[in-house]
């Protein structure tokens, strides 16, 4: 059938063609069948594919349910798949080549997780494989493009068991030398290699294509520089597949350093000898750049994973690398800093849309290798050269000047965050420098120094000159110096402590430009920059009085929330964050009930203009509890009666219209923000009579997961705060407030409920059961026996949590009671006392939140002195079990398929004593920084400096500040000198930030677990020696071993 067959030719010709008129539509009433397109006749797929662009919904919704008819049938996906790659049809129905994609994740394999049954036949697939190859070749880029998509998407289900002929197929296409056809392999080598590429077929594939990539590169007069560049690309992808699988087959690393990378290296070396501005000399085409930005990313994977093997060149490549920076500063300069008129490229071209070409990427990327090399301590040699050391420095202050790009309020602010996931050129010289400054302090302080002053004095002539972008290296060698404040001041300290001369001058700043700048309205971005600089050294001013500051608050207060109206985003954010710093000042005492009413009308109209912003909205809870945690007569009053009202009638049009979910879900936070800087008994009267009746009719009425959500919050707040107004109020239908909670739990607990709530409901049933005292006891054993029916249906381990974590609670106190509850209930799963003794176990080193961990293992202890039988004896998960072909294997979901994870079978008992040692036991092995022998050979060669190294560069400090805990190892003399206890702890010093205050005071949070424990362990052997001994011999050697030390002692 032919896709777009000419009409008879007794019939007129017209100009208009299929797709034009498929967009344009008519001015009547159409239909799918009225689409005829004057002069050409369809089929019925190209009828199809032309109405699902059309703007009438009715022809839309048709085309695009005639279309699914139509992939049942076997010849569609050839049609399909012709119109993708042929180049005469119009280049509206190409763009339509999507389809083909859905078809083959609907109707091709079963491999695809949204396959719907009815593959295509084995000849109908052979057909559509060799069209599409086909159009790898084609001369038109968005017809290879979209055929390397589909390729690659087929080899994902097919190769190797039903296309065992592809990688033969894309071979002969770089090997054919046609600079269409090459381009077309690789782009599927790009998806190709990353994915499909197991663990025995890379050797032999690499061996076969990396020369032959290797070949493109230096074909320089055949292929385009952005083919060329996609070949570099291809080979990141081919070593980071080499990678992946090292531990596995180290031979093939070995073969990857001998007779593969060198040859590279030695390439990339001659490439980057080219005077890169012959690169950027056509203003209009920047595409030879590629090469280098791709040349740089590989040198930083090779790096990062293989040191060694760049050892003998990192001189050559740093001198190469800190060169390009010098020499492409004056295109940057112009282009991207002054910006005289004239812009820079597109980042991307139409010729390869998929990369990304600019000097920012560019620099970014030889700034991280830069970065890299210095964080790990390598090439001592050649950055302890003062000449090098002085281009380092001088090219960082250079390449971190604003651009164009960052003339924006917002982006400035972000930039200062700490937390801030944007990365950027100037973030990038940042990091650089901090590496510089950790390996090489007092000679990078030096010449930071020197590239001060010079900046400086620069700076000052050519404001005299009146060029318009004086400001801008002023302003970026202060952003520098300024986010590596704590570092330089350090350094000068130790100079000085030493009797040394000081090797860096922050008072002169201070005392001499800083004061000028701050003056300078007409340059903001510099004006700011000079307040941010004086806030990162103020440890070196003169303090202000608390009095002083309180004095100031209202004014400050007052300036500051005038721009809440003109500020958006990160600006906005900041504000907010601002006035919450100034209302916390003094506790919030000097707060009046008139202040308080002018920020909070200003804090409601942001909500209005803001109410869909997540980030912003937490900014603004956070800001409304602290004006509620002020102790001031009548702030908590004047905010309540301004806030609320305007907040309910927001639940009360949620739920008269579904829609408007995302403004329940914004009012619930501020409400919760409300509720949470309030006083635990005190949170005015009538406040949950106004509040509970719209509050449960929305959560009751909304399906919406974040009013859900948001609303269990507020709730449990209210239970924590306002437990003896909930327990007095009534619903109109006359139902208490406990009974109305207690319906919503039942709704959350429901196995039809989404697991969104997650670990909030567990904490409510918990404040439920600490605040309620008698009143909850009437419908405890239901409430029980509905948490433990759920547990077997429970998908996340939050969830389960919520589930586990309330009867650990009343273990507490009720152990016998809970314990006899549990086994009256009967579940599809089993006996009520083993569906939740073995969830328990499962999740219980799992728990989040410190209070919840803690209840926890206490309860373990109250279950492992009781002397029920059927506990005693009941079966849970144990060690996993590990198998001589599992052994030191990554487990792919794949393996996991075939060689499912497997566990011992434990009493009870044995696992509740590992979990409460598990609270205990830490080993000792020493860090390797700490011990290394004297015959370690270093990664880099060079043994004068120590590898402090455990993953990709970072120290061991780097490292578990990424993971957000310091350990502190408790004195071995406490347990013997054999085995040292540690204790996590948060790197602010706080247990568990995110846990209320009422859980953070309780006698469990307060308690020394370790010593309870310790005092534990001894009572039980002492109690029952032989039974204690019995279940101890059941543990691992390292579990046992601290059992005899704490016995012991």
């Amino acid at each position: 059938m032919g896709l777009c067959a000419k009409r008879r030719a007794s019939q007129p010709t017209t100009t208009r063609t299929c797709c034009q008129y498929g967009r344009i539509g008519t001015k009547r009433r159409a239909t799918l069948q009225t689409i005829d397109c004057g002069g050409y006749e369809l089929s019925d797929t190209c009828r199809c594919l032309i109405g699902s662009l059309n703007a009438d919904s009715n022809i839309r919704i048709q085309a695009e349910l005639k279309l699914a008819e139509l992939f049942l049938l076997s010849t569609t996906p050839i049609e399909l798949a012709t119109i993708c790659v042929t180049s005469t049809e119009d280049p509206h129905l190409r763009q339509i080549r999507i389809s083909l994609g859905k078809y083959i994740s609907e109707r091709w394999s079963p491999f695809f997780p949204t396959w719907k049954g009815t593959s295509a036949p084995v000849e109908v697939k052979d057909q559509v494989r060799a069209i599409i190859f086909r159009g790898l070749s084609d001369s038109n880029l968005k017809i290879r493009t979209a055929s390397a998509f589909v390729i690659s998407k087929i080899a994902h289900s097919d190769w190797p068991d039903h296309y065992p002929t592809l990688l033969h197929d894309l071979i002969s296409l770089l090997e054919s030398r046609a600079p269409e056809s090459v381009h077309g392999a690789l782009q599927v080598f790009t998806e190709f290699s990353r994915d499909d590429l197991t663990e025995d077929q890379i050797l032999p594939v690499l061996r076969q294509l990396l020369p032959i990539l290797l070949s493109i590169l230096g074909q320089a007069e055949q292929h385009s520089p952005l083919t060329r560049a996609r070949a570099v690309g291809v080979f990141r992808q081919c070593i980071t597949s080499v990678l992946m699988v090292g531990d596995q087959h180290p031979d093939a690393i070995q073969e990857a350093t001998v007779s593969v990378l060198p040859q590279w290296l030695e390439a990339f070396e001659i490439l980057l000898s080219s005077p890169p501005l012959a690169d950027v000399q056509d203003s209009s085409n920047w595409n030879p750049l590629a090469i280098r930005m791709q040349i740089f990313r590989t040198l930083n994977l090779l790096h990062a994973w293989l040191p060694r093997i760049l050892t003998p060149h990192l001189a050559t490549l740093l001198s190469l690398a800190i060169g390009h920076l010098d020499i492409l500063f004056p295109p940057f300069q112009h282009f991207h800093v002054i910006r005289d008129g004239r812009d820079p490229p597109p980042v991307t071209t139409a010729d390869d849309p998929d990369q990304e070409i600019s000097l920012p990427i560019l620099a970014a990327s030889i700034q991280d290798l830069l970065s890299q090399v210095a964080r790990a301590k390598r090439a001592k040699d050649w950055f302890e050269d003062k000449a090098n050391l002085k281009a380092c420095v001088h090219v960082l202050a250079g390449w971190t000047q604003m651009t164009g790009e960052d003339l924006d309020a917002n982006a400035f602010v972000a930039e200062q965050d700490d937390d801030s996931a944007v990365m950027s050129l100037r973030i990038a010289g940042i990091d650089f420098l901090q590496n510089l400054l950790d390996a090489f302090p007092l000679p990078t302080a030096r010449e930071l120094q020197a590239i001060t002053q010079e900046v400086v004095d620069s700076s000052r002539q050519s404001q005299q000159k009146a060029q318009p972008d004086w400001w801008k290296p002023l302003e970026a060698i202060l952003a520098v110096l300024g986010s590596e404040a704590d570092a330089l001041m350090q350094i000068v300290e130790d100079e000085q402590s030493e009797g040394r001369v000081r090797p860096f001058e922050v008072e002169y700043l201070l005392v001499n430009v800083i004061p000028s700048l701050l003056a300078l309205s007409d340059y903001p971005f510099l004006q700011g920059r000079a307040f941010v600089f004086a806030s990162s050294f103020a440890k070196l001013c003169r303090p202000v009085d608390a009095a002083v500051v309180r004095a100031y608050a209202p004014r400050i207060l007052a300036i500051l929330s005038s721009f809440l109206s003109t500020t958006s985003e990160d600006t906005l954010s900041l504000i907010l964050d601002t006035l919450t710093v100034v209302v916390k000042i003094d506790l919030g005492t000097w707060l009046s009930p008139e202040v308080t009413s002018s920020l909070t009308a200003a804090i409601l109209d942001t909500w209005r203009r803001n109410f869909k912003d997540p980030l912003l909205l937490s900014v603004l809870a956070d800001l409304i509890t602290t004006i509620a945690a002020s102790p001031a007569p009548g702030v908590y009053t004047t905010l309540v009666s301004q806030l609320l009202p305007s907040l309910v009638q927001s639940l009360e049009a949620a739920t008269a219209n579904a829609q408007e979910s995302w403004l329940a879900s914004s009012a619930l936070e501020l409400i919760a923000g409300v509720l949470q800087g309030g006083e635990k008994g005190k949170l005015g009267d009538g406040l949950v009579a106004g509040l509970a009746p719209s509050l449960f009719d929305c959560i009751n009425a909304s399906q919406d997961r974040d009013v859900t959500v948001k609303g269990t919050e507020c709730i449990a707040l209210i239970v924590r705060k306002g437990c003896d107004q909930l327990l007095s109020w009534n619903d109109r239908a006359g139902r208490s407030g406990l009974d109305n909670v207690l319906a919503f739990v039942a709704r959350l607990l429901s196995p039809t409920e989404n697991e969104a709530s997650g670990l909030l409901v567990g904490d409510l049933i918990i404040h439920l059961l600490r605040n309620t005292g008698e009143a909850i006891l009437p419908i405890l054993p239901q409430l029980l026996q509905t948490m433990v029916n759920r547990i077997p249906t429970a998908k996340t381990a939050t969830f389960l949590q919520s589930l586990t974590a309330p009867f650990a609670f009343l273990i507490q106190t009720h152990r016998d009671t809970v314990i006899s509850l549990l086994e009256s209930i009967t579940t599809p799963a089993g006996n009520g006392l083993e569906v939740f003794v073995r969830a328990w176990c499962d999740n219980a080193e799992t728990f989040v939140g410190f209070w919840q961990q803690r209840v926890s293992t206490l309860a373990f202890c109250e279950m492992l002195l009781s002397n029920n039988a059927a506990l005693r004896r009941l079966q849970v998960k144990g060690e996993q079990i590990i198998k001589p072909e599992t052994r030191n294997v990554i487990m792919t979901r794949s393996r996991t398929k075939q060689m499912p994870v497997e566990y011992e079978s434990i009493t009870f008992p044995v696992k509740a004593l590992k979990i409460i040692l598990h609270d205990l036991q830490a080993s000792v092995k020493p860090a390797e920084d700490d011990v290394k022998p004297e015959n370690a050979e270093s990664d880099d060669g060079d043994e004068t400096w120590a590898d402090e190294e455990v993953f990709q560069g970072m120290k061991n400090e780097e490292y578990r500040f990424l993971s957000g805990l310091s350990l502190q190892k408790v004195g071995y003399d406490q347990i013997n000198n054999c085995y040292g206890l540690i204790e996590f702890v948060e790197d602010d010093g706080v247990e568990d930030a995110g846990e209320d205050e009422e859980l953070r005071n309780d006698p469990i949070s307060q308690m020394d677990m370790r010593t309870h424990l310790l005092s534990f362990l001894r009572q039980c052997a002492a109690a029952d020696p032989s039974e204690f001994g019995f279940i101890a011999s059941q543990l691992t050697e390292e579990e046992a071993a601290v059992v005899k030390q704490v016995l012991m002692d």
